[in-house]
């Protein structure tokens, strides 16, 4: 599965997909800081509305856990941004003359992470956009899954059924946990639902949950 997108400079890349598995490792591997916590009692906090004295709270606002987010940001964004290189091809052979523009600077434009991020993405708004469009390729996104909520037009006494303020009762999981079960659901064993392009992988998963709760309404009629 390949996108063509045009930068603001006018390149023409082929945007590709990555298998998701090594979006699920690159993702595990690097887990988002958790902040300080600190109990109900220490911050002050009156007991009301089930919380209990010795309840932990994050500390959202911590000035060390803000500046230990912004290091990490800082650093996975570069890490990011090599990962989705490896699927990002120039497709306008004309385009290349402007290798021998960036060669005084030392710029090693074989790496096609380098020749990206120096010669091709002059903008943030180009480099957010083709991020976007590497992880819709690739595995379940937002913007896939609202496609497929969209194109099903799922409704339950003349209203439709959205995935919008779902309750999930009680038990809790992981993302990665959920797509596995709509994986097994509807028939797919992992590797196959990998193999899937993004768009359908959305579709399989907003197709299960649709299910589910169209299933929990239609109980409770």
């Amino acid at each position: 599965m390949q996108t063509e997108y045009i930068t603001s400079s006018g390149f023409r890349l082929g945007i590709g997909r990555i298998d998701r598995r090594e979006i699920d490792k690159f993702a595990g591997e690097r887990p988002i800081p958790e902040p300080p916590v600190k109990t109900a009692k220490e911050l002050g906090i009156p007991v009301f509305g089930g919380v209990e004295d010795e309840e932990l709270l994050p500390i959202w606002d911590d000035p060390d856990y803000r500046a230990e987010l912004h290091d990490y940001y800082q650093k996975i964004g570069g890490e990011e941004f090599d990962l989705i290189a490896k699927v990002v091809e120039l497709l306008d052979p004309t385009s290349e003359s402007t290798v021998a523009e960036v060669d005084e600077f030392g710029i090693d434009i074989s790496d096609p992470a380098d020749f990206l991020r120096f010669v091709v993405l002059d903008n943030d708004r180009d480099l957010s956009e083709i991020t976007a469009l590497v992880f819709y390729n690739s595995t379940v996104t937002p913007r896939g899954m609202a496609e497929a909520v969209k194109a099903f037009n799922v409704t339950f006494r003349g209203e439709k059924v959205t995935l919008i303020g779902q309750q999930d009762g009680q038990a809790k999981a992981s993302i990665l946990f959920g797509h596995r079960q709509a994986a097994r659901a509807n028939n797919y064993t992992w590797e196959e639902f990998c193999n899937l392009p993004g768009p359908e992988q959305s579709t399989v998963v907003a197709f299960h949950r649709l299910e589910g709760r169209l299933q929990c309404l239609m109980s409770k009629k």
